[in-house]
């Protein structure tokens, strides 16, 4: 439970300190950064089906497999944390920075040049908008993108793994470990191509919140798969497997998706900064009622 929380703890912050910086670049840099962040969990399933090939399934390959999976876990968040100090000391981060300042004030400036009203905005030497940006503010333009990422997060993690993958007894291989490991995967591919499917920008927030909606109908789909195994089709493995592929296409889509449009809501970098909190904080407290919600639908 220590080792659980030491490695949540910093987890949390590499990711969130990532999700800060992020969002000063443009949405090429940004679908990149989301694309990725589903590689790592797809690149981990397959380190761990690697693990388990080697170490084995018994009592003991379980214990090697464990600590094995930490060792890593530990050494890959130490060096994410390491790598984002030496980022920001980069000559690459600084010239980004600065391009990507620039772009977002000639933004504001052509904006305001449309505008009737007389808005008077003084520039430092560096062209930076002097304007402190509120809490209150921030949390006004994107509570609907915060809300829903919310949401998104709640109805993924109610279902992932618990019911989607543990409840679910499967016949197309006799071992609980490969079939769920297995079936992570599939998620993880579902997640890549979502969040690759999200880069183009081709979508609006009514989308992603019209989605988020739909998405309910996996608690439909997954409990009836885990609950009634004689059904013909809900008890199918393969119905199993493309409905957990499109799961985590959708939650990938969406996640990444809301997530990028937040990230617009202002030209700021301040408030983006702030914007990039707000929305980093519910997504990790949506993942967390969740992943507690999910007791709810336990077997008993």
């Amino acid at each position: 439970m220590v080792l659980c929380f030491i490695i949540g703890t910093f987890n949390c912050i590499s990711q969130n300190c990532s999700i800060a910086f992020i969002s000063q670049f443009d949405k090429s840099n940004q679908g990149i950064f989301w694309i990725f962040t589903s590689l790592s969990g797809l690149s981990m399933n397959i380190a761990r089906a690697v693990i388990l090939a080697i170490c084995g399934k018994d009592d003991d390959g379980i214990t090697k497999r464990t600590l094995t999976c930490f060792i890593i876990a530990c050494l890959i968040i130490y060096a994410t944390i390491f790598c984002l100090f030496k980022f920001l000391k980069s000559k690459q981060y600084t010239y980004s920075h600065s391009l990507s300042t620039s772009n977002s004030e000639t933004e504001v400036k052509s904006q305001l040049d449309n505008q009737n009203d007389e808005i008077v905005i003084e520039f430092t030497e560096n062209e930076e908008i002097i304007s402190k940006p509120s809490f209150k503010s921030c949390l006004i333009s994107v509570k609907y993108i915060a809300l829903f990422l919310f949401t998104n997060y709640v109805i993924s993690f109610m279902l992932f793994p618990g019911v989607s993958i543990y409840q679910k007894r499967y016949s197309f291989i006799d071992s609980l470990a490969w079939s769920s490991l297995i079936m992570q995967i599939l998620f993880n591919l579902g997640d890549f191509f979502g969040k690759i499917i999200s880069s183009f920008h081709f979508y609006s927030s009514v989308l992603l919140y019209a989605l988020t909606i739909l998405r309910g109908i996996f608690f439909y789909t997954f409990l009836m798969s885990a609950r009634e195994p004689d059904d013909q089709f809900f008890g199918n493995d393969y119905f199993a497997m493309v409905d957990i592929f499109i799961f985590g296409l959708t939650h990938g889509f969406v996640a990444s998706g809301l997530m990028q449009i937040g990230a617009k809501k202002s030209f700021n970098p301040e408030e983006k900064n702030i914007i990039s909190f707000i929305l980093a904080f519910f997504f990790t407290l949506g993942l967390s009622a969740g992943t507690f919600l999910a007791l709810i639908l336990e077997e008993h």
